[in-house]
């Protein structure tokens, strides 16, 4: 995937990031600001401004749950001005009533006197409202500029587009977007431009763009009534990690917004959501790139002596590199310690590693018996290509029987919308080693899709237990 498409979506990622951030600073600093100005005018008080801090935290681990619970930190939220002004100086509100009821419960009023708290309460409030007044504007003032702007492709050059087109023009939220074309497999029987925006390709062509350049929205504007067309393309798309959405064949302004995507004052039908939110995104690098350290460290002595062992037992490089599927289908380079003799590995990975196969060396056995073999992969993570939970990362040639796996399993590409893992649900739950059927690869493909559909910090630990657990009894691992 090109780099801006990973700028775009890191852009709104990290800004959503930042603004809660900013509150804690805002939460903690003015404690400890308003523990000082406490000594200046009453310096009879004895206790220390370390105190400061339990106070400063419990605030805004209070706030964090309140403004998360109501999804007021999505970048969408942050963009509304007055609500997110509302919002936050409520939730605050409701943290200090929690507060004062555990001082009451805990005996602290002592600790922490009126003369302290209010001062801190007010200060904090004008402080978070002009924060999130301020991202607002930033947004508003990135957004014209074109930093936080989604890209959209239309699939369909129909009258609907017209009235979409449109809405788009009368509403202020069209500086939110940037259409980027209009896609249709008439390509021959309609107009080379609809509403001033090109037809610029097919469906196939749609597909092909969203890998070189990754999109955030993908609307269908095909009437309702061509419902196998509408279902196979949206089967067609429903590979690339985007938002889908289905524009209505009537008014529907009176439904209620849930699995509702609005575009520029337009409602349309959510039928496909990328996997993670922007702010899972950013709590899953984090969570990738620290245990990643935390494991190279541990590992990286027994890296070192398997990568002695390997070169002094058999000629041959000490890594081996494999092509494997990657984020949205992209190809990437996974690291392997070498296992087989030099000649006989096949890094296309069309030739499966079969129960006591002839090409694997015997330290090579060992390796792959503990998975020792995938430490290297720790890089993978570090580099970005990769996660440390995940649909494993496949030979972009595997195969199950004589047809590539792609072609043999339906939807295959789903399990692309994350980044590939070391370790997965899957292998977890049994699928894991040679994959001999059709059916054994539609299992794991469904195991697959439901990590992917379902993620969640507390499964990826879950899984990396799990993952610990069978290295050491895992009869599978040859």
């Amino acid at each position: 995937m090109s780099a801006p498409s990973i700028n775009r979506w890191s852009r709104r990622q990290a800004f959503s990031l930042f603004v809660p951030i900013i509150d804690a600073l805002v939460i903690i600093g003015s404690a400890f600001a308003s523990r000082h100005v406490h000594y200046l005018f009453m310096p009879e008080a004895t206790h220390g401004v370390v105190n400061a801090l339990p106070l400063g935290v419990l605030g805004t681990i209070l706030l964090w749950i309140g403004m998360n619970s109501t999804h007021q930190f999505r970048f969408v939220e942050l963009a509304k001005a007055t609500r997110s002004v509302v919002s936050v100086v409520l939730t605050w509100g409701a943290c200090l009533v929690v507060m004062m009821a555990l001082g009451y419960m805990f005996d602290y009023g002592d600790k922490y006197p009126r003369s302290l708290t209010m001062p801190w309460s007010a200060a904090v409030a004008v402080l978070l409202a002009a924060n999130h007044f301020s991202a607002a504007m930033v947004i508003r003032w990135a957004t014209r500029l074109g930093i936080f702007r989604q890209r959209v492709a239309i699939v369909g050059a129909t009258p609907r587009v017209m009235d979409l087109l449109a809405r788009f023009t009368a509403s202020t939220q069209s500086l939110h977007y940037d259409v980027v074309g209009i896609f249709d497999d008439r390509i021959n029987r309609v107009p080379k431009v609809v509403g001033g925006i090109p037809v610029v390709g097919t469906v196939p062509d749609l597909i092909s763009y969203c890998r070189r350049k990754l999109l955030d929205v993908i609307v269908i504007a095909l009437p309702w009534a061509a419902e196998d067309r509408n279902v196979q393309i949206i089967r067609q798309l429903r590979e690339l990690p985007v938002d889908i959405s289905l524009v209505p064949d009537m008014d529907m302004n009176l439904l209620p917004p849930r699995g509702i995507l609005w575009l520029g004052g337009m409602p349309t039908v959510l039928v496909n959501r990328r996997p993670l939110s922007e702010q899972q995104m950013v709590v899953k690098w984090f969570e990738d790139k620290i245990i990643a350290f935390a494991a190279l460290l541990i590992t990286a002595p027994i890296m070192v002596v398997a990568a002695i062992l390997v070169k002094a037992t058999s000629k041959g490089p000490i890594l081996f590199t494999q092509d494997r599927f990657g984020f949205n289908g992209q190809a990437i380079k996974v690291l392997k310690l070498r296992t087989m003799y030099t000649g006989l590995g096949d890094s296309s990975g069309r030739q499966r590693t079969v129960k006591n196969d002839a090409r694997v060396t015997p330290v090579g056995r060992v390796l792959r018996r503990y998975s020792i073999d995938e430490l290297p992969q720790i890089f993978n993570v570090l580099m970005g290509d990769m996660s440390i939970v995940g649909p494993r990362a496949h030979a972009v040639t595997m195969a199950v029987g004589e047809r590539y796996y792609y072609e043999a399993v339906a939807e295959y590409q789903s399990r692309h919308r994350v980044k590939p893992g070391i370790t997965g649900w899957a292998q977890v739950n049994g699928s894991r080693g040679e994959v001999e059927t059709q059916e054994q690869a539609e299992e794991r493909l469904r195991l697959d899709i439901y990590y992917v559909d379902n993620w969640s910090m507390v499964l990826d630990i879950k899984i990396i237990w799990r993952t610990a657990k069978l290295i050491l009894s895992d009869p599978q691992a040859y």
